[in-house]
């Protein structure tokens, strides 16, 4: 229901985002966090990495991290 596609797609999960928020009936908080991000991607409610539309970052062989922590002022 968070997505509006349950009723509407016999196959689920339904991965085409261009299908997602469409009902009346649907989780706004979630269509408005996605619409905002510039790659439309977001994990605004649970199990958004479904179809991939979480904002996942990972380096499957990292050299090194850093941390930047600026003035407390």
């Amino acid at each position: 229901m968070n997505r509006s596609t349950l009723v509407d797609f016999s196959n689920q999960p339904t991965t085409d985002p261009s299908q997602f928020y469409r009902g009346d009936r649907t989780n706004h908080y979630a269509r408005v966090i996605h619409a905002d991000m510039a790659d439309k991607k977001a994990y605004a409610f649970p199990f958004d990495n479904v179809a991939n539309q979480e904002p996942l970052v990972a380096d499957s062989n990292p050299r090194s991290a850093g941390i930047e922590i600026g003035p407390f002022n």
